[in-house]
């Protein structure tokens, strides 16, 4: 790769769901020639505006040579031709506006193996205008990577990301503190940010992992040790400390069976019941107890297409597909379950809300609560110093299809994770939006956490 190369050419323009996705080639084993999909791990990148997020994706992907054939050089040849030096961050650039703007407005996804380890890195916006999108991103992520400009230090969405990873439930994660070549790779500097994020984190009930220093554009400690500039860190690469987390789960990954149901399918005389293992796993010959109507049935098969051998077990955070042996009613936004084990069923669950929509949350507001792939309605009908109350009620015009089809109880996950969208009457139409995290015995949170709440279901 030859130096003192520069920004390419914007992009032609490409239609708006348009989404760059880069899958490294695969060197045999799963996912080759054609086979079942390997696992991947997947990783949000997440931080404050301009620390270094793209640049960061552009190097690992380049260091781990996941990249397709011949990516780096088009791109350097662009950047030759417009005069500009290359950046890594240039590999990421897709669209036209986020050239013309210089910020990432996407949640970018890109596929990469190290070791052995497949993983999927989502490139979340830091910019404060684009946060829905970092959530989106955060909220399918498994762990982590928080980045911190050692300059400028923590900053506002730095903060902000680091309390939606809180919310949202992602608990695994490394802190990167980016751009130790502008502190002139200082050991004091770094040890003072690694203190300040521990702290900060630690009021959210979030330990990371691992904090790493690194520089991004300069390549050190990112997927090898720089002795020379770093050698005052005995610590791990940055590409280390992602492989040691590989295959740690957390207790809700680990705890009962949460089978939540996508949708039901209906193959010559068979029903394929679609959806994603929340927590647990699931077994051929497993009885699993369908909520709210408390069907039980064994499960036949569990469908793998593409995949030349029978499956017999699952685990936590799959797509799952299964067969029953007995045919019984099961719907969109059930949730399945050993019988010994059954998911919290309430009436009424307590909340922490992260509210996104300049218009604040009102008393008497309309809300529709998604939980999983559960739906229901309610209204915000009090409020205290430290908690909102929200009640379910039989708005006129609300569809009635959506009364049926839901119990008015709504089933909790050992901690999980919906959207809040507010609705507005005249139109019927979700004009205003806010996630929520919930859990079956919650707790009080921090003074400086989002706002602690009790959403009600009852009639």
């Amino acid at each position: 790769m030859s130096g003192g190369i520069q920004m390419p050419p914007a992009p032609k323009p490409v239609g708006k769901d348009y989404q760059p996705v880069f899958f490294p080639k695969r060197q045999g084993g799963a996912g080759a020639d054609g086979g079942p999909e390997e696992p991947r791990t997947r990783i949000v990148v997440v931080g404050h505006v301009d620390h270094g997020k793209s640049t960061l994706i552009g190097r690992l992907l380049a260091d781990t040579q996941s990249l397709p054939d011949g990516k780096i050089e088009s791109v350097e040849k662009a950047c030759r031709e417009e005069g500009m030096p290359f950046e890594y961050a240039f590999l990421l650039d897709a669209l036209l506006e986020e050239q013309a703007q210089n910020i990432t407005i996407d949640t970018t996804r890109i596929g990469f193996r190290y070791e052995g380890q497949g993983f999927e890195i989502i490139d979340a916006p830091g910019h404060r205008e684009f946060i829905k999108n970092m959530v989106t991103g955060a909220a399918a992520a498994e762990e982590a990577i928080l980045l911190i400009d050692a300059k400028e230090g923590l900053r506002e969405q730095t903060r902000r990301h680091g309390l939606l990873l809180s919310l949202l439930g992602v608990s695994k994660v490394i802190v990167a503190v980016n751009k130790m070549d502008l502190v002139d790779w200082k050991e004091d500097r770094f040890r003072h940010l690694e203190k300040e994020i521990r702290e900060y984190l630690g009021g959210l009930k979030i330990t990371p992992r691992e904090v790493v220093p690194i520089s991004a554009r300069e390549g050190s400690n990112v997927k090898s040790a720089d002795m020379k500039r770093l050698g005052w860190w005995n610590g791990p690469t940055l590409l280390q400390a992602l492989l040691s987390g590989v295959g740690r789960q957390d207790a809700r990954k680990e705890g009962p069976l949460r089978l939540v149901v996508q949708d039901v399918y209906r193959f010559d005389d068979r029903r394929v019941i679609a959806g994603k293992l929340e927590s647990g796993k699931i077994r051929v010959g497993d009885s699993v107890v369908f909520f709210p109507d408390r069907k039980s049935s064994k499960i036949r098969s569990i469908e793998d297409w593409g995949n030349p051998d029978p499956v017999r077990e699952l685990g936590s955070g799959r797509s799952v597909a299964v067969t029953l042996e007995e045919q019984i009613f099961v719907e969109r936004g059930h949730v399945g379950s050993h019988e010994q084990n059954p998911p919290v069923e309430s009436r009424e669950l307590k909340a922490r809300i992260f509210w996104l929509d300049t218009e604040p949350l009102r008393l008497q507001t309309p809300v529709q609560l998604r939980l999983a792939t559960q739906s229901l309605e309610a209204r915000l009908v009090s409020s205290l110093k430290d908690r909102v109350c929200l009640h379910h009620s039989a708005i006129p015009n609300f569809s009635n299809a959506v009364a049926r089809s839901f119990s008015p109880k709504v089933y909790v996950l050992s901690m999980c994770v919906g959207r809040l969208n507010g609705v507005s009457q005249s139109v019927r139409e979700c004009s205003l939006s806010g996630y929520f995290s919930a859990t079956a015995r919650p707790t009080m949170p921090p003074e400086d956490s989002p706002t602690q709440c009790t959403l009600s279901m009852s009639r």
